[in-house]
């Protein structure tokens, strides 16, 4: 059996527009926010430390953002 890639192009008849596909990908990304959810309750040192990389990650960005404006 051929696997296909999730970047292949579909054919017409399994395009987004209602099918019961897109109701399938919906669903999907409501378990896998349901999943992220668990690990961040089950795991909330990790969390913290990523939320605090992403707010330090952020700072350094805005401030390099602001450096180059008033610089140039």
């Amino acid at each position: 059996m051929q696997l296909r890639s999730s970047f292949d192009v579909s054919p017409a008849s399994q395009r987004w527009h209602g099918s019961s596909a897109s109701r399938s990908a919906l669903a999907d990304g409501r378990r896998r926010h349901a999943r992220l959810a668990a690990m961040a309750r089950h795991h909330p040192e990790e969390l913290g430390v990523v939320l605090r990389l992403v707010a330090v990650m952020a700072f350094f960005g805005i401030t390099a953002t602001l450096l180059a404006w008033v610089a140039g």
